[in-house]
């Protein structure tokens, strides 16, 4: 893929790549901000795995945290993978939207409720089951920026000229009742911008 603008080859789609990285980073460092190493699960049977590292590692050092990347394959190794994070220092949990991690997203948060090791979930959709923050793009921008990708290609419009569009909608979204059983004060601030506060 030649860029985000000019994928060239027959290649076009989404991606939720970049900006959004930093900002969970941010966001982490607001409600939490003694933490200094932080576990993500990783999936490094997805292609872009490599790249998508280096641009974490950087954002991690702009805010002056560590990160610990464990790497988990299979679904049997996803509860020793969140203890591994623990072990290894962690003080808070990010778990991406791989399909592995969604499909057994009860079992991590098990896990990292009985290690009481607050969870950062790259989706808001994650909150609810036990996580303490959900972070993402919106998941309803997402049909309607591929429907339009789609429209363009059917409409005669070559892929490698059609951009690689990115997110531009975000959605937060605060469990309290995770936070209160972590003893995690969420600041107000991060009440404001939220989109939904669940656990009054």
């Amino acid at each position: 893929m030649a860029s985000l603008a000019r994928p060239g080859g027959n290649v076009t789609g989404t991606s939720a790549l970049g900006e959004i990285e930093t900002k969970r980073i941010e966001l982490i460092r607001e409600i939490l901000p003694n933490i200094t190493r932080v576990g993500e699960l990783t999936y490094s049977l997805n292609p872009i795995w490599q790249t998508l590292r280096k641009q974490k590692e950087s954002a991690y050092r702009s805010f002056h945290m560590e990160p610990i990347f464990v790497d988990v394959t299979r679904a049997d190794g996803l509860e020793s993978a969140v203890a591994e994070t623990v072990k290894a220092g962690a003080q808070v949990l990010v778990v991406a939207t791989e399909t592995l991690f969604r499909d057994n997203l009860k079992a991590i948060l098990q896990a990292a409720q009985r290690l009481t090791i607050p969870v950062v979930g790259a989706s808001a959709s994650f909150v609810g089951t036990g996580a303490l923050v959900g972070f993402g793009p919106s998941e309803a921008e997402y049909p309607r920026s591929l429907a339009s990708i789609v429209d363009k290609v059917l409409g005669g419009a070559n892929p490698a000229d059609v951009p690689i569009q990115q997110p531009t909608e975000f959605e937060l979204v605060i469990d309290l009742k995770a936070a209160k059983a972590l003893g995690v004060v969420i600041p107000q601030s991060i009440l404001i911008r939220a989109d939904k506060v669940l656990g009054f």
